[in-house]
């Protein structure tokens, strides 16, 4: 969501794989944009927002999908807003008559045509017309403080080139001690094996050859994808994401 086009997990854990996740194939196969995903994590949470109750990865996937980008978030927003328990009775009382009239032999083939011309909203609606009143949404949402957060991000944008030098040790107590309340003793523990290293390489004039991280994880031009849809709602959403995205394309072109 900050823009990055590539971001790594698990590098730091020996325990799990490293993972890579590419903008551009998250754009390409799920249909995802920057807004998107920033969509995603003011409905699911992150360190930012702690999301809205009541809803999982597959419902937020669904939201997204019928209500495209921030603006589509307010809209959402709006219709969560605007339940109201009479409509709601007589909306079940109609579907229950509905599925009443089913033996029909003209009723299936009214139900395709009328199923044809709905919309990603309006089947959304539909289906989630009673689930919506659970949904808690706050009234800064969707937060204007956490997607300019993300939209503009405070970094460092300085282009100097890295160099490599000794690390200086004394520092990094302090930088521990300042910044994550830790006690000289946790911090040697974690620098001292770090000293050790430092004087071993002095020791053996520079001469030492760091293993190279290709050599830990398979290569993102191995094209293995890591995360597998088991959901068959979660495929749904995000199949049609990716359809809407493929046919606003064609548009603009």
């Amino acid at each position: 969501p900050f823009g990055g086009q590539r971001v790594y997990k698990n590098i730091f854990h020996h325990q799990k794989f490293v993972e890579a996740f590419s903008a551009r194939d998250i754009e390409q196969e799920l249909g995802f944009s920057r807004e998107q995903i920033i969509a995603l994590a003011l409905l699911l949470g992150s360190d930012y927002t702690d999301g809205v109750r009541g809803i999982g990865i597959v419902n937020a996937t669904e939201i997204a999908a019928a209500y495209p980008g921030i603006e589509g978030l307010r809209e959402f927003k709006e219709w969560v807003r605007e339940f109201n328990v009479a409509e709601e009775v007589k909306r079940v009382a109609a579907k229950k008559k509905k599925k009443g009239k089913k033996g029909k032999d003209d009723e299936p083939e009214e139900e395709s045509e009328e199923s044809d011309t709905e919309t990603t909203r309006e089947r959304f609606q539909l289906s989630h017309s009673s689930a919506r009143r659970k949904w808690e949404l706050g009234d800064e949402f969707p937060s204007k403080q956490v997607i300019q957060a993300y939209m503009v991000p405070q970094v460092d944008r300085s282009e100097a080139r890295f160099s490599w030098s000794t690390p200086d040790l004394s520092a990094l107590r302090n930088y521990c001690a300042n910044a994550f309340g830790w006690d000289q003793q946790k911090s040697d523990g974690v620098l001292q094996p770090l000293e050790e290293k430092t004087k071993a390489v002095a020791a053996s004039g520079g001469r030492h050859i760091q293993t190279r991280l290709d050599r830990f994880f398979t290569s993102y031009d191995d094209q293995v994808h890591y995360a597998q849809i088991k959901s068959k709602r979660l495929r749904s959403a995000v199949n049609q994401r990716a359809i809407s995205k493929s046919k606003s394309k064609k548009q603009r072109k």
